[in-house]
């Protein structure tokens, strides 16, 4: 049994804004921390790891490696 995730349709789009979040973050991170501006650090820190977290899932899935996610009850 192919326990395969069906290959979805990715917009271009979502993975544009995914990259502009990732960058915009970057350098967020990096002025926060040159102004000493820690909150600010934090938020930019977590937009980018949101979406590089996206982008590494829409890799997986662009190269159809994700499972899908076992039942915990029934194990299968």
């Amino acid at each position: 049994m192919d326990m395969r995730v069906p290959q979805a349709r990715r917009s271009p789009l979502a993975k544009f804004v995914a990259w502009t979040i990732l960058i915009l973050g970057l350098v967020g991170t990096v002025a926060a921390v040159a102004e000493l501006h820690v909150v600010y650090a934090v938020y930019s820190l977590i937009a980018m790891s949101l979406a590089g977290i996206y982008l590494l899932k829409q890799k997986s899935l662009d190269a159809n490696r994700v499972e899908r996610p076992r039942d915990l009850f029934t194990g299968r």
